[in-house]
């Protein structure tokens, strides 16, 4: 719940709290846990959504767009 109010603009980083660092943070005030990179990313990363990413952020779908369009035209 905590980092879906972080993600409104997922394409707007902020360097003085990139999300490695927001996402420890959260672990510790919210789960009372400690952030291990690897370890939670190996969990995370299956639960995520490339859909969602591509519906709000506009730069990664014209990326991911351009990607589809050139591999498409490649394989012709």
């Amino acid at each position: 719940k905590a980092l879906k109010s972080k993600s409104k603009q997922p394409e707007m980083v902020n360097h003085k709290e990139p999300p490695a660092k927001l996402l420890a943070r959260l672990y510790r005030t919210e789960i009372k846990s400690y952030y291990k990179k690897v370890t939670e990313a190996r969990n995370l990363f299956p639960k995520l959504d490339p859909e969602v990413a591509y519906n709000k952020c506009p730069q990664l779908k014209r990326l991911l767009d351009t990607m589809l369009g050139l591999a498409v035209a490649a394989g012709r």
